[in-house]
């Protein structure tokens, strides 16, 4: 299931994603001053093209300065500082705008996980049932020991995915069949489960299978060929671009679930959800990105003083966002600890960033929590959260 270190995670990225999508809003802005400052804009034989480069020149620095809230000198030419201030203000409703859709795609794409998971374990009863109807099939068609497919088909596991009431309606609730891509269970059926050297043994055994042998069979289905199928990656890659990314959650998912229903005695086992407390969790999720993204402005300002001595060439924009991330946890999540949120965010830049990241956002955040502490802007609360922040 996801945890708070996955949601920092894909907080990070989508926040990388829109620092992408702000730079694009850039160009946009700039490509309007270009088109404003262009000959075929003005009348050549009034503006000559060498003035009109240099109009363009002084409002795409001028749009950079409005941006960052830089003072304006009053000598600025008042048709170039109008056309700034309408490319600024372009670039401000495009940025809300992607500040916001991609708030919505981020909860969406989290959420989507929970639907991969479903996905698979729903796949596993359809294969049962795949199972069962081959079983059943005679003349031409009928598979040889065809009998013994019904193995499968009344494991423990695959028995239980069809009995458990709150699996069934988490299908129904999500939308999740497979009706659609019956090529997909089809070849699966032919060319992994059919062709499992562990398929063959048991069908070609006389003896029916024990209640061991029929879960390491289910086992061996979903974790060494299913997971590990090129064709499945594809199938889920056309759904989720951070597939391979994701599979580990689902794959985590899955397998905890099996271990609900090996372990329980009847079928009212509950299949994992998302996060442990997912109200508390979503609420964690959103405003970190909703606050980090908001106090842009702020969080800058108190890291300038920080990264001055620092080659900022070489300080990657992912570095950047995880310590605007880090600080925003410290300021606006008072029950998380101080020490928490820094140990959570070197993971973060050990994964996502460069290998000296991990020194160097340790470095930032330890001397910036420590001011904002003195200065009263990081407080704490709870039970053991003076001693631990």
């Amino acid at each position: 299931m996801l945890n708070r270190h996955l949601l920092r995670a894909k907080a990070l990225q989508y926040m990388y994603a829109l620092h992408n999508a702000k730079g694009s809003n850039l160009l946009l802005a700039e490509d309007y001053l270009d088109e404003t400052f262009s000959p075929s804009f003005h009348d050549s034989s009034e503006t000559s093209p060498a003035v009109l480069e240099g109009k363009r020149k002084q409002a795409k620095s001028l749009l950079r300065k409005l941006i960052e809230g830089a003072e304006i000198s009053d000598k600025v030419d008042s048709d170039i500082e109008k056309h700034a201030r309408i490319a600024k203000k372009n670039y401000e409703i495009n940025c809300k705008h992607d500040t916001e859709k991609t708030s919505r795609i981020m909860m969406d794409d989290t959420l989507a996980i929970y639907d991969r998971f479903l996905a698979v374990m729903c796949f596993l009863r359809e294969l049962g049932e795949t199972c069962l109807q081959r079983s059943e099939l005679t003349g031409v068609a009928a598979e040889e020991n065809k009998e013994r497919l019904v193995f499968f088909y009344d494991s423990k596991s695959i028995k239980s995915l069809r009995n458990n009431k709150y699996i069934t309606a988490l299908f129904l609730n999500h939308k999740i069949s497979w009706k659609d891509h019956p090529d997909f269970i089809e070849e699966f059926y032919k060319t992994q489960f059919r062709s499992s050297e562990i398929t063959k043994k048991i069908l070609n055994t006389s003896l029916k299978p024990d209640p061991e042998t029929q879960t390491a069979w289910v086992e061996h289905i979903i974790k060494e060929l299913f997971f590990t199928s090129p064709a499945t990656d594809s199938f889920f890659e056309d759904q989720d671009s951070n597939w391979q990314e994701n599979k580990s959650i689902v794959k985590a998912m899955v397998y905890k679930t099996l271990k609900r229903i090996y372990e329980s005695e009847n079928d009212n086992w509950v299949p994992v959800a998302i996060t442990p407390d997912w109200d508390e969790d979503k609420r964690f999720f959103e405003n970190i990105y909703r606050k980090t993204t908001e106090d842009n402005d702020k969080l800058e300002k108190i890291l300038e003083k920080y990264l001055k001595n620092w080659d900022l060439e070489r300080v990657t924009v992912v570095d950047v966002i995880i310590l605007k991330m880090a600080l925003t946890e410290m300021i606006h999540f008072p029950s998380i600890p101080v020490k928490v949120t820094i140990n959570e965010f070197i993971e973060l830049a050990k994964r996502y960033s460069t290998p000296r990241s991990k020194e160097f956002v340790n470095g930032i955040l330890d001397k910036t929590s420590k001011d904002l502490k003195e200065e009263g802007i990081i407080k704490k609360s709870g039970r053991g959260l003076l001693d631990n922040s």
